[in-house]
């Protein structure tokens, strides 16, 4: 897989395909066929507009979960209120992002009507939450990490399963699949990454113009 976002489209039909439905993170498993789609906005609201806007025309309903702290973007500016506006218009679920230091000091209990679900992921999270039910519902807790097949695509490439191969509703009826926006475009992993700072770097100098005026 290249991971442009034709690799992407294929992937969600071929999913589709074989019987499965998508399914929103919510207190429980569905009893169906299901992928719990989910995508961390690590970097950049933009990748995860394109991705959501994909998605949409699909007719595939995912979650999406954005970082208050990002040293990259700014939740709350008017950009990526819109964004985030936009996304759950098209029927998409936003939740937060957050680190572990964050969860480990209570920084969860924390809420903003940004969001619209309370299930949250975290951000490259620390193994002791991993099917830990103790915390409120989140992306990491038992039905989602040890009864639901986990694929994450974390480094811009799948490193234990192939969702392709893995995709049989009878083998694994249930599929958590994390797709990290990022990472998918055209270019390499280098060029995807560059292109987002010099993003960055340009809406930072109209900013800096603005001060100066």
């Amino acid at each position: 897989m290249k991971f442009t976002y034709k690799d992407y489209e294929n992937m969600l039909e071929h999913a589709s395909k074989k019987g499965y439905g998508f399914g929103k993170f919510n207190t429980t498993l569905l009893p169906n066929p299901t992928i719990y789609l989910r995508h961390d906005a690590d970097l950049s609201p933009d990748r995860a507009h394109d991705m959501a806007c994909l998605e949409y025309n699909l007719g595939v309903k995912s979650t999406y979960f954005f970082m208050d702290l990002s040293p990259m973007y700014d939740l709350y500016s008017r950009k990526t209120i819109s964004i985030i506006e936009h996304i759950t218009s098209m029927g998409h679920s936003v939740g937060r992002h957050l680190t572990n230091e964050q969860v480990s000091q209570g920084g969860l209990y924390s809420f903003s009507s940004i969001f619209t679900t309370p299930v949250f992921s975290i951000h490259m999270p620390h193994k002791r939450y991993f099917g830990n039910n103790m915390l409120p519902i989140n992306t990491y807790n038992d039905d989602y990490f040890n009864k639901a097949l986990y694929i994450s695509d974390s480094t811009g490439k799948f490193r234990f399963n192939d969702p392709l191969e893995e995709m049989d509703i009878n083998r694994n009826p249930q599929i958590h699949l994390s797709c990290h926006p990022l990472w998918y475009g055209s270019g390499t992993k280098r060029h995807k990454i560059d292109s987002i700072l010099e993003g960055r770097i340009l809406e930072l100098r109209e900013y800096a113009k603005e001060i100066l005026c």
